[in-house]
C-alpha cells in the first residue's frame, strides 16, 4: 500500500474530526433527553406523593377515625391523581411511601408491639396512612380509572399550585387601629383582591395583583361621633409557603389612600403583612382556603396630610382557581 499524500492525510483527519463531532453531538442530545425524562419522572413521582399526603392531612384535620372508612372516603380524589400517572411512576411513589414508613420507625404494628407510646407515633401513623391510601388507589386503578383520564409523563399534581399558573380571588374583613395627627382611632372594614399566581415548587408560590379595600374609623369628638371613611388601593406581592394543608403568606405592597374628608389628595405608602391559613381539596379546579392575617401599614406625610401608621388584622377566605 502506497504512502498517503499530505492532501489525503488532511482529508482523513477532517473526516475523523467530523465523525467525533457528530458522536459528541448525538451523545449530548441523548444525555439531555435522558436528563429531561429523568427530571419529568421525578416531578411526577413527587407530585403524586404530595397529592396523597395533602389528602391524608386534610382528612386528619377533620378527624381520622376508622382507617377502612377514611381510606374509602379518599379514594375518588386519590384515584384522580393516580390515574394521571404512568405505572412506573405509581411504583416509584409507593416505594418512597414505604420508605417513609420505615424511616419513621415502622411498620406501625411492630412499633406498637415494641412498646412505643402511641402519642409519640403521629408521624409514623400519618406515613402509614399515606402508604395505605396510595397502595389502595394503585390496586384499584386498572379497574376504576376512567378511559378519558390519560396518564401524563409530566404530571404536576392536582392538590397544589406547583409549576402552574393560577388565579386567586380573596375576600376579607378587617379590624383597624390607626394613629395620625396625634390621634388614635379604631375601626373596621374589608377588602377584595385578585392575584395571579405561579407555583415555583410544591413548597412555594409567588402571587401578584391588585386589591381594593376600605374602612370606617370610629372617632369620638367633643360634640358628636364621626365615622371618616378611607379607601385604599394596593398591589400586593405575596410569597406563599405550603406545608400540607397549611399555608403561610409573607406580603409586601405599595399603597395609595383616599379619604372622604375635605382634602381629596392621596397619600402613598407601603404594607408589610403575614397570614396563616388552611386549605382543602381542589374541587372542580378550585381550592378553597381560609386564614387569619396581620399587617402593618405606613403612609408618608405630604403637603395635605400627616403620616399615618396602622395595624390591621382579620380573617380572609380565598379561592385558588387552576384555570
Amino acid at each position: 500500500m502506497g504512502r498517503l499524500t499530505p492532501l489525503q492525510w488532511r482529508g482523513r483527519r477532517r473526516h475523523r474530526q467530523l465523525a467525533a463531532l457528530l458522536a459528541w453531538a448525538c451523545g449530548l442530545v441523548l444525555g439531555l433527553a435522558s436528563s429531561s425524562a429523568s427530571a419529568s419522572d421525578e416531578r411526577a413521582t413527587t407530585s403524586l406523593l404530595h397529592d396523597v399526603r395533602k389528602l391524608v392531612g386534610a382528612q386528619e384535620d377533620t378527624g381520622w377515625l376508622i382507617d377502612r372508612y377514611e381510606i374509602e372516603d379518599l379514594m375518588s380524589h386519590a384515584l384522580y391523581s393516580v390515574c394521571q400517572v404512568e405505572s412506573a411512576t405509581r411504583t416509584r411513589a409507593l416505594v418512597r411511601a414505604e420508605g417513609a414508613v420505615v424511616a419513621q420507625g415502622g411498620p406501625l404494628e411492630q412499633a406498637i408491639k415494641g412498646g412505643r407510646d402511641v402519642d409519640e407515633l403521629g408521624d409514623l401513623i400519618t406515613a402509614t396512612r399515606v402508604r395505605d391510601v396510595l397502595a389502595e388507589a394503585i390496586r384499584r386503578a386498572p379497574r376504576d380509572c376512567p378511559i378519558h383520564i390519560a396518564a401524563a409523563p409530566d404530571f404536576r399534581g392536582v392538590q397544589s399550585d406547583a409549576y402552574r399558573t393560577t388565579l386567586n380571588l380573596e375576600l376579607g374583613g378587617l379590624l383597624v387601629a390607626q394613629r395620625s395627627q396625634g390621634r388614635s382611632d379604631v375601626g373596621g372594614g374589608g377588602s377584595g383582591r385578585l392575584l395571579l399566581g405561579y407555583g415555583l415548587s410544591h413548597t412555594f408560590s409567588l402571587l401578584f395583583g391588585g386589591e381594593i379595600g376600605g374602612n370606617a374609623l370610629f372617632r369620638r369628638g367633643d360634640e358628636q361621633t364621626q365615622f371618616p371613611i378611607q379607601l385604599l388601593g394596593a398591589a400586593p406581592l405575596v410569597l406563599r409557603a405550603h406545608h400540607g394543608t397549611f399555608l403561610h403568606d409573607l406580603e409586601l405592597a405599595p399603597l395609595v389612600l383616599f379619604t372622604d374628608e375635605r382634602e381629596p389628595h392621596p397619600s402613598y405608602g407601603f404594607r408589610v403583612g403575614g397570614l396563616v391559613g388552611l386549605s382543602t381539596f381542589r374541587i372542580h379546579n378550585i381550592m378553597p382556603w381560609a386564614g387569619v392575617g396581620l399587617a402593618f401599614e405606613y403612609l408618608f406625610e405630604n403637603d395635605h396630610r400627616t403620616q399615618i401608621v396602622a395595624a390591621k388584622g382579620g380573617g380572609r377566605i380565598g379561592f385558588d382557581w387552576d384555570f
